[in-house]
Protein backbone atom coordinates (compact mmCIF):
# COMPACT_ATOMS: atom_id res chain seq x y z
CA UNK A 1 0.00 0.00 0.00
CA UNK A 2 1.37 3.14 -0.69
CA UNK A 3 0.12 7.39 -1.61
CA UNK A 4 0.51 9.40 -4.30
CA UNK A 5 -0.39 13.23 -4.40
CA UNK A 6 -2.15 15.07 -7.25
CA UNK A 7 -2.66 18.83 -7.97
CA UNK A 8 -6.34 19.31 -8.61
CA UNK A 9 -7.86 22.94 -8.87
CA UNK A 10 -4.68 24.79 -6.57
CA UNK A 11 -5.09 21.84 -3.89
CA UNK A 12 -3.41 18.62 -3.07
CA UNK A 13 -5.19 15.49 -2.96
CA UNK A 14 -3.58 12.49 -1.47
CA UNK A 15 -4.81 9.14 -3.07
CA UNK A 16 -4.51 5.32 -1.58
CA UNK A 17 -3.24 3.05 -3.66
CA UNK A 18 -2.96 -0.89 -2.99
CA UNK A 19 -1.51 -3.37 -5.02
CA UNK A 20 -3.13 -6.04 -6.62
CA UNK A 21 -2.91 -9.22 -5.00
CA UNK A 22 -1.26 -11.09 -7.83
CA UNK A 23 1.66 -8.12 -7.94
CA UNK A 24 2.08 -8.63 -4.17
CA UNK A 25 2.30 -12.22 -4.52
CA UNK A 26 5.08 -11.99 -7.10
CA UNK A 27 7.06 -9.65 -5.17
CA UNK A 28 6.88 -12.23 -2.17
CA UNK A 29 8.24 -14.46 -4.83
CA UNK A 30 10.99 -12.15 -5.45
CA UNK A 31 12.23 -11.25 -2.16
CA UNK A 32 12.10 -15.17 -1.36
CA UNK A 33 14.06 -16.02 -3.94
CA UNK A 34 16.48 -12.98 -3.40
CA UNK A 35 16.78 -14.55 0.60
CA UNK A 36 17.51 -17.95 -0.86
CA UNK A 37 20.29 -16.67 -2.72
CA UNK A 38 22.57 -15.31 -0.25
CA UNK A 39 24.94 -18.05 0.78
CA UNK A 40 24.06 -18.81 4.48
CA UNK A 41 27.06 -17.71 6.73
CA UNK A 42 28.79 -20.72 8.47
CA UNK A 43 28.67 -21.19 12.23
CA UNK A 44 32.16 -21.81 13.11
CA UNK A 45 33.73 -24.82 15.51
CA UNK A 46 36.35 -23.24 17.13
CA UNK A 47 39.23 -25.54 18.47
CA UNK A 48 40.78 -25.51 22.08
CA UNK A 49 44.54 -26.50 21.33
CA UNK A 50 46.75 -27.37 18.18
CA UNK A 51 50.14 -28.55 17.68
CA UNK A 52 52.70 -28.44 15.04
CA UNK A 53 55.43 -29.87 13.93
CA UNK A 54 58.38 -29.32 11.63
CA UNK A 55 60.71 -31.35 9.24
CA UNK A 56 63.89 -32.73 9.77
CA UNK A 57 66.69 -30.19 8.85
CA UNK A 58 64.23 -27.38 8.67
CA UNK A 59 65.85 -24.03 8.03
CA UNK A 60 63.47 -22.07 10.83
CA UNK A 61 62.38 -24.86 13.49
CA UNK A 62 61.97 -22.65 16.23
CA UNK A 63 58.61 -21.11 16.12
CA UNK A 64 55.83 -19.45 16.73
CA UNK A 65 56.91 -17.55 13.72
CA UNK A 66 57.52 -19.67 10.63
CA UNK A 67 59.59 -18.81 7.35
CA UNK A 68 60.11 -22.93 6.71
CA UNK A 69 57.35 -25.64 6.63
CA UNK A 70 55.44 -26.15 9.65
CA UNK A 71 53.50 -29.20 9.75
CA UNK A 72 50.07 -29.69 11.32
CA UNK A 73 49.90 -32.24 13.93
CA UNK A 74 46.96 -32.12 16.12
CA UNK A 75 43.76 -29.92 16.15
CA UNK A 76 42.03 -30.30 19.73
CA UNK A 77 38.15 -29.94 19.77
CA UNK A 78 35.77 -29.59 23.31
CA UNK A 79 33.52 -32.19 22.80
CA UNK A 80 29.46 -30.84 23.76
CA UNK A 81 28.20 -32.37 26.79
CA UNK A 82 32.46 -33.08 28.33
CA UNK A 83 35.37 -34.41 26.90
CA UNK A 84 37.81 -33.72 24.30
CA UNK A 85 38.46 -35.02 20.85
CA UNK A 86 42.15 -34.79 19.57
CA UNK A 87 42.48 -35.17 15.61
CA UNK A 88 45.69 -36.57 15.16
CA UNK A 89 47.87 -36.28 11.77
CA UNK A 90 50.22 -39.15 12.90
CA UNK A 91 46.39 -41.64 13.00
CA UNK A 92 44.77 -40.03 9.44
CA UNK A 93 42.58 -37.84 11.10
CA UNK A 94 42.96 -35.34 7.67
CA UNK A 95 42.58 -35.84 4.36
CA UNK A 96 44.70 -33.20 2.05
CA UNK A 97 44.19 -32.12 -2.03
CA UNK A 98 44.71 -34.50 -4.83
CA UNK A 99 43.49 -32.19 -7.30
CA UNK A 100 43.26 -28.36 -8.02
CA UNK A 101 42.28 -26.40 -10.56
CA UNK A 102 41.86 -23.04 -10.51
CA UNK A 103 38.05 -21.77 -12.62
CA UNK A 104 37.83 -18.10 -12.09
CA UNK A 105 40.32 -15.29 -12.57
CA UNK A 106 43.77 -17.24 -12.70
CA UNK A 107 45.37 -13.88 -11.93
CA UNK A 108 44.04 -13.50 -8.40
CA UNK A 109 45.47 -16.60 -7.05
CA UNK A 110 49.26 -18.11 -7.00
CA UNK A 111 51.48 -20.46 -4.88
CA UNK A 112 53.05 -19.25 -1.91
CA UNK A 113 55.66 -20.28 0.39
CA UNK A 114 57.98 -19.57 3.35
CA UNK A 115 61.09 -16.90 3.22
CA UNK A 116 63.31 -19.43 3.81
CA UNK A 117 61.55 -22.42 2.59
CA UNK A 118 63.74 -24.79 0.03
CA UNK A 119 64.74 -28.16 -0.55
CA UNK A 120 66.98 -28.78 3.02
CA UNK A 121 63.95 -30.70 4.75
CA UNK A 122 63.16 -32.68 1.67
CA UNK A 123 59.92 -30.87 0.76
CA UNK A 124 60.85 -28.08 -1.75
CA UNK A 125 58.48 -25.04 -2.72
CA UNK A 126 55.29 -25.90 -4.47
CA UNK A 127 56.73 -24.80 -7.91
CA UNK A 128 60.09 -27.31 -7.86
CA UNK A 129 57.63 -30.28 -6.33
CA UNK A 130 55.44 -30.03 -9.16
CA UNK A 131 58.66 -29.80 -11.60
CA UNK A 132 58.63 -26.38 -12.88
CA UNK A 133 61.45 -24.76 -10.65
CA UNK A 134 61.12 -20.78 -10.86
CA UNK A 135 63.15 -19.05 -13.56
CA UNK A 136 63.12 -17.71 -17.35
CA UNK A 137 59.55 -17.40 -18.12
CA UNK A 138 58.35 -19.45 -15.13
CA UNK A 139 57.10 -16.75 -12.47
CA UNK A 140 55.50 -17.18 -9.10
CA UNK A 141 52.73 -14.84 -10.84
CA UNK A 142 52.37 -17.33 -13.91
CA UNK A 143 48.50 -17.82 -15.06
CA UNK A 144 49.88 -20.93 -17.84
CA UNK A 145 47.33 -23.50 -15.90
CA UNK A 146 49.63 -26.19 -16.46
CA UNK A 147 51.64 -24.84 -13.85
CA UNK A 148 49.87 -22.84 -11.88
CA UNK A 149 47.59 -25.68 -10.73
CA UNK A 150 50.11 -27.99 -10.63
CA UNK A 151 51.76 -25.73 -8.21
CA UNK A 152 48.68 -25.10 -6.21
CA UNK A 153 48.18 -28.91 -5.62
CA UNK A 154 51.65 -29.27 -4.31
CA UNK A 155 51.09 -26.32 -2.05
CA UNK A 156 47.81 -28.40 -0.66
CA UNK A 157 48.76 -32.19 -1.20
CA UNK A 158 50.74 -32.23 2.12
CA UNK A 159 49.83 -31.19 6.21
CA UNK A 160 52.59 -28.06 5.42
CA UNK A 161 50.39 -24.79 6.63
CA UNK A 162 53.27 -22.34 5.64
CA UNK A 163 52.59 -23.17 1.99
CA UNK A 164 49.87 -21.73 0.88
CA UNK A 165 47.72 -19.51 -1.60
CA UNK A 166 48.57 -15.90 -1.69
CA UNK A 167 45.39 -14.09 -3.15
CA UNK A 168 44.84 -11.11 -4.54
CA UNK A 169 42.39 -7.92 -4.38
CA UNK A 170 40.89 -6.74 -7.70
CA UNK A 171 38.07 -6.88 -9.76
CA UNK A 172 36.79 -10.53 -10.92
CA UNK A 173 35.91 -13.49 -9.31
CA UNK A 174 38.63 -15.78 -7.80
CA UNK A 175 36.95 -19.50 -8.54
CA UNK A 176 38.83 -22.98 -7.86
CA UNK A 177 37.84 -26.85 -7.01
CA UNK A 178 39.50 -28.86 -5.19
CA UNK A 179 39.17 -32.80 -4.36
CA UNK A 180 40.38 -34.91 -1.39
CA UNK A 181 42.52 -38.11 -1.40
CA UNK A 182 39.47 -39.51 0.61
CA UNK A 183 35.49 -38.85 0.51
CA UNK A 184 33.43 -38.86 4.10
CA UNK A 185 30.36 -39.92 4.56
CA UNK A 186 28.03 -37.37 7.09
CA UNK A 187 26.51 -39.41 9.80
CA UNK A 188 26.10 -37.18 12.59
CA UNK A 189 22.39 -35.40 11.37
CA UNK A 190 21.48 -32.95 14.69
CA UNK A 191 25.18 -31.88 14.83
CA UNK A 192 27.70 -33.62 17.21
CA UNK A 193 29.46 -30.04 17.61
CA UNK A 194 32.56 -31.65 15.68
CA UNK A 195 33.75 -30.45 12.66
CA UNK A 196 33.93 -32.38 9.21
CA UNK A 197 36.05 -30.24 7.37
CA UNK A 198 38.80 -27.18 8.36
CA UNK A 199 40.09 -24.22 6.85
CA UNK A 200 42.91 -22.69 7.99
CA UNK A 201 43.44 -18.91 7.00
CA UNK A 202 46.37 -16.29 7.27
CA UNK A 203 45.26 -13.02 8.78
CA UNK A 204 41.75 -13.84 9.57
CA UNK A 205 40.57 -10.73 7.34
CA UNK A 206 39.04 -12.47 4.44
CA UNK A 207 35.15 -14.01 3.24
CA UNK A 208 35.05 -16.52 0.74
CA UNK A 209 32.27 -19.23 -0.22
CA UNK A 210 32.42 -22.74 -0.52
CA UNK A 211 30.11 -25.48 -2.01
CA UNK A 212 30.71 -29.10 -1.11
CA UNK A 213 31.19 -31.47 -3.64
CA UNK A 214 28.48 -34.50 -3.12
CA UNK A 215 28.31 -36.81 -6.32
CA UNK A 216 28.10 -36.31 -9.93
CA UNK A 217 31.03 -37.35 -12.27
CA UNK A 218 34.55 -35.98 -12.73
CA UNK A 219 33.03 -33.80 -15.72
CA UNK A 220 29.94 -32.60 -14.09
CA UNK A 221 30.08 -32.60 -9.72
CA UNK A 222 27.17 -32.72 -7.70
CA UNK A 223 27.57 -29.72 -5.40
CA UNK A 224 25.89 -28.64 -2.12
CA UNK A 225 24.41 -24.92 -1.60
CA UNK A 226 26.81 -22.42 -0.78
CA UNK A 227 27.91 -21.75 2.68
CA UNK A 228 30.12 -18.10 3.43
CA UNK A 229 33.20 -18.40 5.77
CA UNK A 230 34.55 -15.45 7.37
CA UNK A 231 37.71 -15.82 8.71
CA UNK A 232 37.24 -12.90 11.25
CA UNK A 233 35.83 -15.68 13.07
CA UNK A 234 38.29 -18.02 12.82
CA UNK A 235 40.15 -19.10 16.31
CA UNK A 236 43.97 -17.92 16.56
CA UNK A 237 45.97 -20.45 16.40
CA UNK A 238 48.87 -18.21 17.74
CA UNK A 239 51.55 -19.58 15.01
CA UNK A 240 52.66 -17.21 12.15
CA UNK A 241 53.97 -17.57 8.82
CA UNK A 242 56.28 -15.28 6.95
CA UNK A 243 55.99 -16.06 3.33
CA UNK A 244 57.26 -14.48 0.11
CA UNK A 245 54.82 -11.84 -0.53
CA UNK A 246 54.53 -10.36 3.00
CA UNK A 247 56.53 -8.07 4.50
CA UNK A 248 56.21 -9.20 7.86
CA UNK A 249 54.48 -12.73 9.87
CA UNK A 250 50.81 -12.30 10.15
CA UNK A 251 48.82 -15.04 12.44
CA UNK A 252 47.37 -18.07 11.08
CA UNK A 253 43.80 -18.50 11.62
CA UNK A 254 41.50 -21.68 11.65
CA UNK A 255 37.56 -22.83 11.52
CA UNK A 256 36.04 -26.00 11.85
CA UNK A 257 32.72 -26.65 10.16
CA UNK A 258 29.96 -29.61 10.51
CA UNK A 259 28.14 -31.08 7.06
CA UNK A 260 24.76 -30.07 8.68
CA UNK A 261 25.83 -26.40 7.93
CA UNK A 262 25.27 -27.05 4.19
CA UNK A 263 22.18 -28.71 4.70
CA UNK A 264 23.07 -32.29 4.10
CA UNK A 265 21.57 -36.12 4.77
CA UNK A 266 22.80 -39.00 6.46
CA UNK A 267 24.90 -40.81 3.96
CA UNK A 268 25.60 -37.87 1.85
CA UNK A 269 29.35 -37.91 0.65
CA UNK A 270 31.49 -35.34 0.08
CA UNK A 271 34.78 -35.30 -2.04
CA UNK A 272 35.71 -32.06 -2.79
CA UNK A 273 34.82 -28.18 -2.97
CA UNK A 274 34.01 -24.91 -4.92
CA UNK A 275 35.69 -21.92 -3.40
CA UNK A 276 34.39 -18.64 -4.80
CA UNK A 277 35.18 -14.81 -3.59
CA UNK A 278 35.78 -11.29 -4.90
CA UNK A 279 38.36 -11.35 -2.44
CA UNK A 280 41.72 -12.86 -2.09
CA UNK A 281 41.83 -15.40 0.71
CA UNK A 282 45.35 -16.63 2.23
CA UNK A 283 44.17 -20.23 2.42
CA UNK A 284 47.05 -21.57 4.59
CA UNK A 285 45.65 -25.38 4.41
CA UNK A 286 42.20 -27.09 4.02
CA UNK A 287 41.68 -30.86 5.25
CA UNK A 288 38.53 -33.24 5.68
CA UNK A 289 38.45 -34.20 9.29
CA UNK A 290 36.99 -37.63 10.45
CA UNK A 291 36.95 -37.75 14.54
CA UNK A 292 36.99 -41.89 13.52
CA UNK A 293 39.74 -42.44 10.46
CA UNK A 294 38.36 -45.53 9.65
CA UNK A 295 34.67 -43.34 8.06
CA UNK A 296 36.97 -42.00 5.34
CA UNK A 297 36.17 -43.92 2.29
CA UNK A 298 37.30 -43.75 -1.56
CA UNK A 299 38.11 -40.40 -3.08
CA UNK A 300 36.26 -39.01 -5.64
CA UNK A 301 37.08 -38.28 -9.13
CA UNK A 302 39.92 -36.38 -10.11
CA UNK A 303 38.43 -33.47 -12.79
CA UNK A 304 40.13 -33.32 -16.17
CA UNK A 305 41.71 -29.59 -15.42
CA UNK A 306 42.11 -26.57 -18.50
CA UNK A 307 45.75 -27.88 -19.03
CA UNK A 308 44.51 -31.29 -19.60
CA UNK A 309 46.53 -32.95 -17.33
CA UNK A 310 45.16 -35.08 -14.40
CA UNK A 311 46.79 -33.35 -11.10
CA UNK A 312 46.95 -36.22 -9.02
CA UNK A 313 48.65 -35.55 -5.72
CA UNK A 314 49.06 -38.71 -4.85
CA UNK A 315 47.35 -40.43 -1.37
CA UNK A 316 51.36 -40.20 -0.24
CA UNK A 317 50.77 -36.70 0.18
CA UNK A 318 49.76 -36.97 3.74
CA UNK A 319 52.29 -39.69 4.67
CA UNK A 320 55.13 -37.84 3.43
CA UNK A 321 57.72 -35.74 5.51
CA UNK A 322 56.68 -37.99 8.43
CA UNK A 323 60.50 -37.64 9.71
CA UNK A 324 60.20 -34.72 11.89
CA UNK A 325 60.55 -33.11 15.06
CA UNK A 326 58.18 -31.91 17.54
CA UNK A 327 58.01 -28.14 17.86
Amino acid sequence: MFTISRLHGGSVRRMLIMPSRSALSTLAVALASTAMALPAVAAVIAPSNITVSVPAGSNDPTGPVYTDDVLLETLTFERPGGGIVVYDASGGSFAAAQSFEVTGSRTKINAEWGDDDDGADGNDTPFAKAGYPLGGAITQETTDPTIQDAALLQAYNSLSLSEMTDGESGNGTMEFVTTFTKSLAYDDVGGDGLPDITFFERGGNDIFSIELIIGGSAANPIYSQALTMNSANFWGTGISVDTLEISSPQQMFVGGFDFSDWGLSSGDIVGGFRLNTTGGPDLGGFFLAAEDPNTFGAPFPVPLPAGGLLLIGGLAGLGALRSRRKS
